[in-house]
């Protein structure tokens, strides 16, 4: 282990040799037990490097585009301050970038008694002329441009004087941050300590993560602030600074974590119960004073240019920028940030959240061998795991007929519609996997919160809950007789009936050693049975996903839930009869959601998630004619909840009017009626002839669909609704003699349907 040569404000400062500088990789192990004390260290190269160092040259420099940089709103007082990135609209060079660091709110104050530098007019007209320039790689800019600044005014007093003004002004001149531009000015015949090319664990990865194992420029100006933050997965990072002004840089100790984490959720409660992970969106900021009156030590330290800066897994960090500078940053990570790595966990509400696969990497790493992965879901089990029936990794038929070498757990094939499980050579084999549409693949798991794989949905006529095959017991999902027939947690078939409740215990009388069984404590979670103790009604089970704390628990025989058994059979909730049923061009009836047909998959392929599916079907008369009644209704999301769904009968109402909604508003209007004078009722227009008078309401073209007609009623007469069409295509409805027929038209009425 090498000892750091001087620590300042609690942060080690190493000075290795040339020698010792050679070996990235190595010199990083020597020096880690003392970054994973402090948070952050400080790495200042030897002379002969910075001397070797060539300078950036002008193709380098113009590769720095600084392309829509944010600026920062930050709110709050008394030391806690939320800060909201606002991308600017526009791009600059590195030209213009230095010259925007002239202006005065870009530019640090002057130091105390010394008056603002002056600027010429001449002077003042060319800045102008550079930031009002449209072409970025125009390379007269480039003439004569020294991209460094002088920074022989950063003193350690003039950096302390500034430090206590940024937290002082920080609420004025909103500051802004060339951040996370993907780029390199390393050349490549540096090949000690090159941030874009560092020896590490990541270089086992398959691909390129943008800041991760693919390096970042950071260009800043005054008062650009980074927030308190851990790395993505937990993993190490390295900044070098290449020129300009100093970064100021704070961390916290990792044996202070918990501490730090428990004060931040009590500074920030609503983000913290909004997400776990909150620290991770980097915009949330409290001032070294703020965490030291709360018995948390700060560690700082002036990073300058030409040095290095370090941070470590479970070290949070922060600072800023004393002016104009560009830096250089990546991730990287050593052996012994796998033990790390495996309890890591991302930020489900960042979209872009980086993801490692761990175990893969760490098996690259050793040299072991890939195992066999399941192509219809993202999970690996663990060896004993994969011994149960139900874990059972199975190939598919292309793959035993010599195609590529794909497999799936026995489970998986058994839950996902298109596929099935058959013999092949007196071996189980999944057939039909290239049936299976990109739309259920592209199904996210509400369980695990991951897309890979396959998914399939409640059966529930309006819940859209998707789940993967191994996940659906711990996540509660009840599984029916039959292949498409599963319920999520909250829909399921409540046991209430005493025949239920009987075949429950039959259920739980059959089971045996290897069996897969869901079961409730609190919450839902499922397992193997190894063990079985009737004297005591308990189960022993091997619990999946795999359990951080103890994987074998017992429970008793109570607790288990039944599966694949017919209760009682549910009915789709919320819709009117007309939505429930289906049809094709030919009056066929299809199912609800069939993704094996073909008028659906591409459709779901464009629209999926939570947008609406427009689908025109053409409906004949005589496929109208075998029903009793047909009605047109219109879906209301916005009114909608996962309780009741509101429909229309008027594509152009806000107000919904099916049964369920009028019968509701009536109740409300009884409840709340108060005594009043009566009122005369208004009376229908009466006809001057005593035989039924025939009206043709005006009508006109639906927004979905032109052929889509609506009529609506002329004022003060009366029409009940909603309004039915009947096989025939007339609107058979007749009050006080009035009677409304629509003229006939083609013998094809054109049926939209939402869902």
């Amino acid at each position: 282990m090498t000892d750091p040569a001087e620590i300042v404000d609690g942060v080690p400062v190493f000075r290795p040799s040339i020698d010792e500088f050679r070996d990235f990789y190595r010199y990083m192990t020597s020096i880690n037990k003392h970054g994973m004390r402090s948070g952050i260290v400080k790495v200042i190269p030897p002379a002969e490097w910075k001397e070797s160092l060539p300078k950036p040259t002008r193709e380098q420099l113009m590769s720095i585009k600084i392309r829509n940089p944010i600026t920062q709103h930050i709110s709050g007082s008394g030391g806690v301050f939320a800060q909201q990135n606002v991308e600017k609209a526009r791009s600059y060079n590195i030209v213009q970038w230095k010259a925007l660091s002239q202006e005065s709110q870009y530019q640090p104050p002057a130091p105390r008694g010394k008056p603002r530098a002056s600027i010429t007019s001449a002077e003042m007209k060319k800045h102008k002329h550079i930031l009002n320039h449209k072409q970025l790689n125009d390379t007269a800019l480039f003439d004569d441009f020294d991209y460094n600044i002088d920074t022989s005014e950063f003193t350690d007093e003039r950096c302390e004087q500034l430090e206590k003004v940024y937290w002082k002004s920080l609420l004025y001149a909103e500051p802004m941050y060339g951040a996370d531009m993907i780029g390199s000015i390393f050349d490549d015949s540096v090949k000690e300590w090159n941030v874009s090319h560092l020896p590490n664990v990541l270089d086992y990865m398959d691909e390129k993560l943008p800041g991760v194992n693919d390096a970042y420029l950071y260009a800043g100006l005054w008062k650009a602030t980074f927030s308190w933050h851990l790395e993505d997965q937990d993993l190490y990072s390295i900044n070098y600074l290449h020129f300009g002004a100093p970064k100021q840089w704070y961390s916290i100790s990792q044996c202070d974590k918990e501490k730090f984490d428990i004060v931040m959720k009590e500074t920030f409660p609503r983000e913290a119960a909004n997400c776990p992970d909150f620290l991770r969106h980097k915009t949330f900021l409290v001032s070294p004073s703020y965490l030291e009156s709360r018995g948390i030590k700060v560690n700082k330290i002036v990073h300058r240019e030409g040095e290095f800066m370090i941070t470590y897994p479970f070290g949070y960090h922060a600072g800023m920028n004393f002016g104009y500078n560009v830096a250089e940053s990546v991730n990287f990570a050593l052996e012994e940030w796998f033990e790390f790595g495996l309890k890591t966990s991302k930020c489900l509400c960042v979209t872009d959240a980086v993801g490692i696969d761990v175990p893969k990497l760490i098996r690259r790493f050793r040299g072991e061998p890939e195992p066999e992965v399941c192509i219809l879901c993202p999970h690996n089990l663990s060896d004993s795991q994969l011994t149960f029936p139900k874990f059972t990794i199975i190939p598919t038929i292309e793959h035993i007929e010599g195609g590529k070498p794909q497999f799936c757990h026995y489970l998986c094939g058994q839950l996902i519609p298109e596929v099935s499980i058959e013999k092949h050579n007196k071996t189980d084999c999944l057939k039909h996997y290239p049936e299976i549409p990109n739309a259920r693949k592209k199904l996210k798991c509400v369980y695990c919160h991951q897309a890979g794989g396959a998914c399939f949905q409640c059966a529930d006529a309006k819940c859209t809950r998707a789940f993967h095959a191994t996940c659906a017991l711990p996540a509660g999902v009840f599984i029916g007789e039959e292949k498409n027939y599963c319920w999520c947690k909250l829909h399921r078939k409540k046991i209430t009936e005493e025949k239920d409740k009987d075949m429950k215990k039959c259920y739980i009388d059959e089971l045996k050693i290897g069996d897969l069984i869901q079961a409730k404590l609190g919450e839902h979670f499922s397992g193997v049975i190894v063990s079985r103790n009737d004297s005591e009604n308990s189960f022993i089970v091997d619990q999946f996903p795999i359990s951080e704390k103890q994987n074998l628990l017992e429970i008793p025989m109570d607790a288990v839930e039944i599966q694949g058994i017919k209760i009682s059979k549910k009915r789709d909730r919320g819709r009117p009869r007309s939505h429930q049923k289906k049809w094709d061009a030919t009056g066929d009836k299809i199912d609800y959601l069939n993704l094996r047909d073909p008028r659906y998959s591409k459709k779901l392929d464009d629209f999926f998630g939570h947008k609406l599916i427009l689908e025109t079907l053409q409906v004949t008369e005589s496929a109208l004619s075998e029903t009793d009644d047909y009605s047109l209704w219109y879906y209301k999301p916005m009114l909608s909840s996962d309780l009741k769904a509101r429909y229309t009968s008027d594509i152009n109402s806000n107000s919904p009017n099916d049964p369920g909604s009028l019968q509701e508003n009536r109740s409300h209007k009884k409840k709340n009626t108060k005594s009043t004078s009566p009122t005369a009722p208004v009376s229908p227009i009466e006809s001057s002839s005593d035989e039924k008078q025939l009206f043709y309401p005006p009508r006109h073209g639906s927004m979905a669909n032109p052929q889509v007609q609506h009529y609506y009623v002329q004022p003060n007469t009366m029409m009940p609704m909603p309004q039915m069409i009947a096989p025939n295509g007339a609107y058979q409805q007749q009050h006080h003699q009035h009677q409304f027929i629509a003229p006939k038209t083609a013998s094809t009425t054109t049926h939209t349907t939402y869902y």
